[in-house]
């Protein structure tokens, strides 16, 4: 089995950036190296990956949830 090297982009939010409070939170967001999905960090409490379909699907959810009239 011959070992595969990659560097994998991230980009980092601080919570504090966006909503001007005290908190230490944080989300990063780092992609995979096959570019099919993400992984994600939020304060060190939740760990989670989500596949590009998966990404698709909630965004489509969300939308619908956010439209209620169209639900």
């Amino acid at each position: 089995m011959k070992a595969q090297f990659n560097k994998r982009k991230s980009a980092m939010v601080m919570l504090d950036d966006i909503y001007h409070n005290d908190s230490i939170d944080y989300i990063e967001v780092c992609k995979w190296s096959n570019g099919e999905g993400w992984d994600i960090s939020i304060s060190d409490k939740t760990i989670f990956s989500l596949h590009y379909t998966e990404y698709e699907a909630m965004k489509k959810l969300i939308k619908k949830l956010d439209n209620e009239d169209n639900f």
